[in-house]
């Protein structure tokens, strides 16, 4: 007896053609999936797998967290700043509190306590004046050198000997 393969075999599909075509459809659907990387949308906005994602995030958090150093190292030199300004601020209120007292009872308030103030308050002031002062003689050199410019003119110079 001779089996005719090719006839069976399409005997068999006719036969279970439900079965067949589910099998063909689930081979379309799964032959992709597993070919296919697997992408999603990335940080800057193209289609990226999954280690180029990763490689993204670790990128972005590097960046943040030196954001996040740099403001935190700000605040600290701010803070000590302000912790400077208020030791500053102590110490006057703290001379003034002891010199009131000691001048509404006739006398003088304590040298050590009054020549570092007195000091700090005339070197703020000694800056302050000369700021100005050289603000003030720049604006008086820059008249006197545009009155020089202006008499300059090409009529006042004298013609050179020999010309």
């Amino acid at each position: 007896m001779k089996v005719d393969t090719v006839h069976e075999t399409g005997k068999w599909i006719d036969h279970n053609r439900g079965l067949v075509a589910g099998l063909l459809v689930a081979l379309l659907i799964a032959v992709p999936m597993v070919g296919c990387q697997l992408r999603t949308v990335g940080l800057l906005g193209e289609k990226v797998t999954g280690p180029q994602l990763q490689a993204q995030v670790t990128a972005r958090l590097a960046e943040l967290d030196a954001e996040v150093a740099a403001v935190i190292a700000t605040g600290e030199a701010g803070a000590a700043d302000l912790e400077r300004q208020q030791t500053i601020r102590d110490a006057v209120i703290n001379w003034g509190a002891g010199a009131i007292p000691a001048l509404a009872a006739g006398g003088l308030p304590a040298l050590t306590t009054l020549l570092p103030t007195l000091l700090l308050i005339g070197a703020g002031g000694g800056v302050t004046g000369m700021s100005f002062d050289n603000r003030r003689k720049g604006k008086e050199i820059a008249k006197r050198d545009a009155v020089i410019e202006a008499n300059r003119s090409p009529a006042r110079i004298p013609p050179q000997a020999g010309s």
